[in-house]
């Protein structure tokens, strides 16, 4: 019985040998089985979240160029009323019925501006109303001006100046432009909040991706793609946010501040100004007879002339004063830290210039340039409103003296 218990163990733990071998190769399969299928779910996982990425990269791009869309169309309404207005003024002030073209123009624009307008931010409660206000009102403000064009072709000038002066056609206009100003800011609130939850879902897909890369070196390059797409697409989405930015506050043509741009400047300038009593001017500038510019050289003449007249303000005025364009010929100059007789002697000091240089254009035509400047001196307490309405009465002296002037407002 001793002499056969030998083999009996020797087969016991063969049988065990045998059977732990077994049971280590199933556990290694299994390992082996489960880790391809993790593998596999992990890159399941990578692409699905890589498709969405790209699905949500797609949508804010989408979103963005809505939102370019809508601030540009906003700032089509802007500038066809401020034709229509301007029309209007050139009309009574010269009784030339040529003068009427921007008015004609405006007019006919601006109701289909604001449907457009109207039609691109259908899909926000918050602007469906503001964009219905928005169309009674520009009715309402080019009925203002129609009445007064009226008069004025009826030979009723005097009660077409009284209109102007009982200050019913600028109630109109601000209530405009501050409907317009609504929309644009809701439209950016909108696109901020939008861009902030893409920000949040793209952090996100980027952590997700950072832990399935973890548990996996096979997979480091898919991670590191998915890496560097995730940066592609961040800095895609900077750089059309600094688009959007610039777009949005810098005249395309010259390259100066737009009108949006400059009356937040000249906002933040009057507010500092207020509290800590340092002087300010405001000076608005009109090239002279541009229109014949256009017709002479034709409209790439046109632009080109008003390309060179922004590069001669950039040179004239000083480094610390701020330029703009607030549409067609019509220039802003905001000079911080000046007095009244600085700011006469540097509105006076541009108009010269110019009236002196003869731009050349790029055909080697040379466009003879005057322009007429208007200036007024801030006064404590005054809003944006008045300093504006002050320096554009001084600017319509000038040209109703006889176009290249500069004029100091009372």
């Amino acid at each position: 019985m001793i002499g056969g218990g030998a083999p009996m163990r020797t087969l016991v733990s063969r049988n065990t040998t045998t059977l732990n071998d077994q049971m280590s190769s199933r556990r290694r399969h299994i390992y082996g089985f489960g880790a391809v299928i993790a593998l596999a779910l992990m890159l399941v996982a990578i692409t699905v979240n890589s498709i969405h990425a790209s699905q949500r990269r797609k949508e804010a791009e989408g979103w963005q160029m809505h939102t370019m869309q809508v601030l540009l169309t906003a700032e089509k309404v802007r500038s066809a009323a401020n034709a229509a207005l301007r029309g209007e003024r050139g009309y009574l002030i010269t009784a030339d019925a040529e003068f009427l073209k921007p008015y004609i123009v405006g007019s006919r624009a601006a109701p289909e501006l604001v449907s457009r307008l109207r039609e691109l931010t259908q899909d926000n409660a918050a602007q469906r109303p503001m964009t219905s206000t928005l169309d009674a009102q520009m009715k309402r403000y080019l009925d203002v001006i129609e009445r007064t064009i009226a008069l004025a072709r009826e030979g009723r000038t005097a009660e077409a100046v009284a209109l102007v002066k009982n200050g019913e056609g600028r109630r109109e206009s601000e209530a405009l432009l501050t409907l317009i100003e609504g929309i644009e800011r809701e439209e950016r609130r909108l696109l901020t909040e939008r861009v902030a939850g893409n920000a949040v879902a793209a952090k996100a897909s980027e952590y997700a991706d950072y832990a399935l890369a973890g548990l996996a070196l096979f997979f480091l390059m898919i991670v590191t793609w998915a890496g560097v797409q995730a940066s592609k697409a961040r800095r895609h989405t900077l750089d059309m946010e600094e688009q959007l930015r610039h777009a949005a506050t810098t005249d395309e043509l010259t390259g100066l501040l737009n009108r949006r741009a400059f009356m937040a400047a000249l906002d933040t300038e009057i507010t500092r100004s207020q509290r800590s009593g340092s002087p300010m001017a405001l000076a608005l500038i009109d090239l002279d007879h541009f229109k014949s510019v256009n017709d002479r050289f034709g409209h790439a003449g046109g632009d080109e002339v008003l390309r060179r007249f922004a590069d001669t303000a950039r040179e004239t005025m000083r480094g610390g004063d701020v330029i703009g364009r607030l549409g067609g010929e019509e220039f802003a100059v905001l000079m911080t830290d000046t007095d009244q007789i600085q700011s006469g002697i540097a509105g006076e000091r541009l108009r010269d210039v110019v009236s002196r240089r003869r731009m050349a254009l790029s055909t080697g035509a040379l466009a003879p340039i005057t322009i007429s400047v208007g200036v007024a001196h801030y006064h404590a307490e005054e809003g944006r409103d008045r300093l504006i309405l002050r320096a554009d009465e001084a600017l319509y002296d000038a040209k109703d003296s006889g176009r290249n002037r500069t004029r100091l407002a009372a």
